[in-house]
Formats: C-alpha cells, structure tokens, sequence
C-alpha cells in the first residue's frame, strides 16, 4: 500500500465523516435547515461534483483549505443560531429565535437584533457546505489520478464506508 493509496482512503473517510457530521450539526444548530432534510446533502453532491470536475483542470490544491473550511461552515451555523430568522411569506412568524441549548448558550444581544430572510439562511448555508465539499472533490481527484481506475475507486468506496462507521462510534459515545 502506497502512502497515496492510505491518503485517497483517508480522504474518502472524511468527505462522507463530515458530510454527515454536518447534516446533523447544522440542522441542530439552525432550526429551519433541519426543516429541509436534504438540503446539506445537496449542497455535499454538488460541491464534491463541482470539485472532481474542476480539480481535473487546475493546478492550485485545495486541500490546504479543509480544516479552515470546516471551521467556517461549523462557526457559521453557531453564529446563524444566535439570529433570528423569518418566514418571508409570513414575516411576523419567526421559525427561529436564539440558539438550541447546549450549542451557543451565550446570548449575543448585538446578533440577535437582526432578523435575516430564509433565503438568505439557507443559501449562505448551502455556499458555505458546498465549499467545504469543492474542497474534498477537489483533493480526491488529485488523488485519483495516481491510480488505477477500479483500485483508486475500491480504495476511496471502503474509505467512505470506513467514514460512515467512525461518524456512528463518534454519536454512539
């Protein structure tokens, strides 16, 4: 086993790790994206897309930006916790006011005195998640390149499943 064989399994690892890490993060953080249950996983397809097509083409690596990336997109939802957010078809009923208990127990006054559109909400959230996902596309098609087709892909399926498992043992803990 190459070290760039271990990198691509690993890497497989993360991107299905914290594609669920933030499907339930940020549904638990921002009430109104756990209201539309799939809207993370979208933003995770169409980033992890858009990063193996683009990573083909370019020279610059992405990977340098995962962890900064994550940070954004986990801070991001604890800050969105802190506003409140409105039904713009009804902007008097608010589907969203302070922070769920145990994220963000500190009240900001200074953010909770705005008032942001859901629009607004949710696609900032989806930019934000799908960076996050152009990112590990963009690492896994370098990777893929360094390997035989059906060996690359064998490694980077068990590394997604291997994934899967680590994120269940974390929320079994």
């Amino acid at each position: 086993i190459t070290n760039r064989k271990i990198q691509l399994f690993l890497c497989g690892a993360a991107a299905l790790f914290w594609e669920l890490a933030l499907i339930r993060w940020q549904g638990s953080c921002v009430r109104v994206v756990s209201y539309y249950t799939n809207f993370v996983l979208i933003a995770a397809f169409f980033g992890l897309g858009v990063g193996a097509l683009t990573g083909r083409f370019q020279k610059v690596k992405l990977e340098i930006l995962a962890i900064p990336s994550i940070a954004a997109c986990l801070g991001y939802a604890v800050l969105l916790s802190q506003m409140i957010h409105f039904n713009p078809s009804d902007p008097g009923e608010h589907v969203w006011l302070g922070a769920p208990s145990g994220i963000a127990d500190a009240h900001i006054p200074f953010f909770q005195a705005f008032a942001l559109p859901l629009w607004l909400v949710m696609g900032s959230i989806y930019v934000l998640t799908a960076f996050v996902f152009v990112v590990f596309g963009n690492w896994l098609s370098s990777l893929f390149k360094m390997q035989k087709p059906l060996e690359g892909y064998s490694i980077e399926i068990l590394g997604s499943l291997f994934g899967i498992l680590a994120f269940g043992a974390v929320t079994a803990i």
